[in-house]
């Protein structure tokens, strides 16, 4: 098999789970390719290796890793990050989501080590998705905007509910193109997109003209959490909510104990921004393995 190209005895890896014995340079180039077919999954989201691959790859690294010379530092190195990125740490994890009996959400999302707060499902989002569900929250007929989207749950469910339109929002282009997928693999894609959106962008007389309309709703779930945010989400609210008395910006922020001042800063902002709370109730919710309370708002123009 010396003469055999490292090419060749990759695909026999993946369809035969045969493990070459070559020299060192022609398995640093295999575990090149594994890690490079790892690293398109993340950026593209098509799994360019099949669940059964994956695993022929795992086998064969983990038997490298025990019949590797343990002086070899570099190789092993090679060895651990493909498995890493293979096993998705540092990679994808699919979930789906049972909402309730009739909407059921897969959503595609990426560990912390690949991105930052964004890239997971959190608590406040899934205790929104569920109101909007059951309809305690309806969105059915309404154009919604949803700000800081992350992996899209909300704007998913309130697609799958029966809204009329959805744009879902994010700040980082890697997250939109995340959410874009999982609008893809639910098959909502003729009713939601999502989109880029930098809050500074948009100021009291700038709406940003790539969304260019205003939304009878406009959902957000655990969007305030720094000073940035209890400041430009009130005036983001502002200039894209429609001016009518319907009209409903909803959030859903755990009362964290360290974010007090943000969430009171929230408030008053959004207050003299021409807000009034129509509704708010306070939710026991789930958040990162400990039980936290969540504060469900709606907002409406005075």
């Amino acid at each position: 098999s010396m003469s055999q190209n490292a090419d060749e005895l990759f695909q026999q890896l993946i369809t035969d789970c045969i493990f070459p014995k070559v020299q060192v340079s022609i398995i640093e180039q295999i575990i090149e390719m594994i890690e490079s077919h790892s690293k398109m999954s993340r950026q593209y989201g098509e799994e360019s290796l099949t669940i059964e691959q994956r695993k022929r790859c795992s086998s064969w690294l983990l038997h490298l890793l025990h019949v590797t010379d343990p002086d070899n530092e570099s190789l092993l190195d090679q060895i651990s990050s493909a498995l890493a990125s293979l096993s998705g740490w540092g990679g994808r994890s699919v979930r789906t989501w049972k909402i309730d009996d009739n909407i059921h959400i897969t959503i595609k999302e990426i560990s912390d080590v690949d991105g930052d707060l964004g890239y997971r499902t959190w608590g406040s989002a899934l205790q929104l998705s569920k109101r909007i569900a059951s309809k305690d929250i309806s969105l059915e007929g309404h154009d919604v905007l949803e700000l800081g989207s992350g992996t899209g749950l909300c704007g998913l469910v309130a697609a799958a509910a029966g809204a009329r339109s959805v744009v879902m929002t994010d700040y980082l282009e890697s997250l939109v193109r995340l959410a874009n997928e999982n609008i893809k693999e639910n098959q909502l894609d003729q009713i939601a997109h999502a989109v880029q959106l930098d809050w500074r962008d948009v100021t009291t007389n700038s709406m940003p003209t790539h969304i260019g309309r205003h939304f009878d709703r406009i959902i957000g779930s655990d969007i305030v959490y720094e000073v940035f945010h209890a400041m430009h989400v009130p005036i983001v609210a502002s200039v894209f909510l429609e001016k009518s008395p319907d009209a409903q910006f909803i959030t859903m922020l755990p009362s964290r104990s360290t974010h007090t001042k943000d969430a009171a800063l929230f408030q008053e902002q959004m207050l003299a921004k021409g807000f009034y709370k129509a509704e708010e109730i306070i939710i026991d919710g789930w958040e990162e393995e400990k039980s936290a309370k969540m504060r469900l708002t709606r907002w409406k123009w005075t």
